[in-house]
């Protein structure tokens, strides 16, 4: 009987050991990344990367636009900007601005005072009536001109522009959906990543997978000795996944129905918005165009830093061409994500010693987030040459939670460069109302509603009140001390050289006055953060870049200038001495 109970003892101790040593494997597998492939490593570290979007969500901004939206309020700011264009003195510029919003009548009124000491020197105020914008400046027209926002393509017809151009005109713009149009739901999210997911993963071999430990790195001044898992993807592979991708995408009604809304919410009404069947024989299209395409020889390196289980950077690197990396940061109620886009490091051999040139110019965007009990600060950097950090935009934004029906935002943007900076801060009280001052409603008998002209009329109109702010907003600015330099004195070659040098200066003062108090107040008042980012990173890169470069046109044409001027004169004094002389050897 004990020899039969024997090999039964045997085999369930047997299970037990299995099973226990199954359970401590799946904790292991569960809790570290022991037994786990290179490709799970990997995904699982890139796929941190989600978190980064958090970081373009406020919550107290959602709940500022929800504040607005079901209540009556009123609104004040002050806009301080100070110019400093190199020299000791610095400029300064004052503006107040008050709102208040009906939600009875669904109207809201704006000013924007410009200030000469405590007297008014520029009022600017907008009015929103039901579907008429419109502003109003009474040094230049009694009455307030705006547009009335619905027939928009019959509009733009009566204006000359073509069919085709019309034809990518709404209506009637939808300013809640452009504000929605980036944002899909979390199931959807879900649908897209569990659908798309492994098809990338599936065209990758796992050979692709490397890991390299003990990867030291620096982020934003720390240095981390991670471990570094990267995916090399060839070309020939890129293109797979793509049209492997498309190839599903074109039967896949469900994303095809996210795409072709987002599409309407972009030009609703529109001809040329696409259903889910044009979208589908779209992308049939594309797919034929990439299958009868010879793929190049680029191959694309991703790699994934991560220290102490937490993914610290991502860096996306396209053979010799260029490099982005996605510096990630978190520490309790802060998150930081430096975003840097250049050329990639090229590299060179010298006998068996290997040397690496970094990267000598890049484009930067910083964004920082901190949370606390009464407000969510997010913070934007924008850097258009890594070589040159003395050119940058920087942008603060407090925003505050509703307390007892009163919120305080505060914000800042400033824009520095060679010649100058230029910096704006704003601070505004929102308070809810009972009852505000009654709105004006905008009709035709007390607006210029330019829809309501032809082309023939309108055109002079827009002329002649162009004349007119031309003669009266400069002069009104040279008030405050701020040259915008509207005449030259100097004459001359050399001179019209230096007068375009200094137009162009001056030029750049009035956008960065413009830019800088334009951001400061559109920050706090439902525009959101992400958007601006988006605009400056585009907008700071290229212009900096086109500025630049005229400015080096032009110093070398003045050089060239001041070079072929002091050859004239050296050129008539030795004129001068041959004729003395000859006039001596006469006498």
């Amino acid at each position: 009987m004990k020899n039969k109970k024997l090999p039964i003892i045997i085999i369930i101790s047997i299970l037990v050991v299995v099973l226990a040593t199954a359970i401590v494997i799946a904790i292991l597998y569960n809790t570290t990344d022991i037994f786990k492939s290179y490709d799970v490593l990997f995904a699982k570290y890139f796929n941190q990367n989600e978190e980064l979007l958090s970081i373009l969500e406020n919550a107290n901004y959602e709940e500022q636009k929800l504040f607005k939206n079901t209540n009556s309020y009123t609104s004040s700011g002050e806009l301080l900007i100070n110019i400093q264009d190199g020299t000791a003195n610095t400029q300064k510029v004052k503006a107040t601005t008050a709102s208040r919003h009906d939600l009875n009548t669904n109207r809201t009124y704006s000013e924007m005072i410009l200030k000469n000491g405590e007297s008014d020197l520029i009022k600017i105020s907008y009015i929103n009536s039901g579907d008429v914008y419109a502003i109003k400046y009474e040094d230049v027209l009694a009455n307030y001109i705006g547009i009335r926002n619905q027939d928009l393509k019959t509009f733009a017809k009566n204006m000359g522009m073509s069919d085709s151009d019309v034809a990518n005109i709404p209506n009637a713009i939808d300013f809640a959906s452009l504000n929605s149009i980036a944002q899909i739901t979390d199931d959807q999210k879900q649908y897209i990543k569990e659908t798309y997911l492994p098809i990338i993963i599936n065209n990758i071999d796992k050979n692709s997978y490397t890991k390299t430990s003990k990867s030291q790195i620096s982020v934003d001044g720390v240095d981390y000795v991670t471990n570094a898992y990267t995916v090399t993807i060839d070309a020939n592979t890129f293109k797979q996944i793509i049209i492997s991708c498309l190839t599903t995408l074109k039967n896949d009604n469900t994303t095809l129905t996210i795409i072709s809304n987002k599409l309407s919410s972009l030009n609703p009404g529109s001809d040329s918005t696409m259903d889910t069947s044009m979208l589908s024989q779209t992308i049939d299209t594309l797919i034929q165009q990439l299958e009868n395409t010879e793929a190049n020889k680029n191959e694309i390196k991703i790699t994934t830093y991560e220290n102490k289980g937490t993914t610290i950077r991502t860096m996306i690197e396209i053979s010799d061409l260029s490099k982005m990396t996605i510096d990630k940061l978190t520490q309790n109620n802060s998150k930081k994500v430096i975003l840097t886009i250049g050329e990639n490091e090229s590299t060179s051999s010298d006998n068996t010693t290997e040397q690496t040139n970094n990267t000598t110019s890049a484009v930067q965007v910083i964004l920082e987030q901190i949370t606390t009990d009464s407000e969510v600060l997010d913070n934007i950097t924008v850097i258009p040459d890594t070589s040159d950090t003395s050119e940058k935009i920087t942008m603060s934004t407090s925003m505050g939670k509703v307390l007892n029906g009163t919120i305080n935002n505060t914000s800042s943007v400033s824009i520095e460069n060679a010649n100058q900076t230029v910096d704006a801060s704003y601070t505004q009280t929102i308070q809810t109302a009972s009852q505000v001052e009654e709105i004006l409603e905008l009709k035709n008998s007390n607006t210029v509603i330019v829809n309501n002209y032809s082309k023939e009329q309108l055109v002079p109109f827009l002329q002649s009140l162009g004349n007119r702010i031309k003669a009266i907003v400069p002069n009104k600015i040279e008030q405050l001390g701020i040259d915008i330099g509207l005449s030259q004195t100097n004459t001359g070659a050399l001179a019209n050289y230096n007068g375009i040098l200094n137009s162009l200066q001056n030029q750049e003062k009035a956008v960065g006055i413009i830019a800088t108090s334009g951001l400061a107040i559109a920050n706090p008042d439902n525009i959101n953060i992400r958007n601006i980012a988006t605009v400056l990173f585009t907008f700071m890169s290229y212009t900096n870049n086109q500025q630049k470069s005229l400015y080096n046109k032009i110093e070398e044409s003045n050089k060239e200038q001041e070079k072929s001027q002091q050859d004239f004169e050296q050129l008539d004094a030795n004129i001068n001495a041959y004729i003395e002389g000859i006039i001596g050897n006469v006498q």
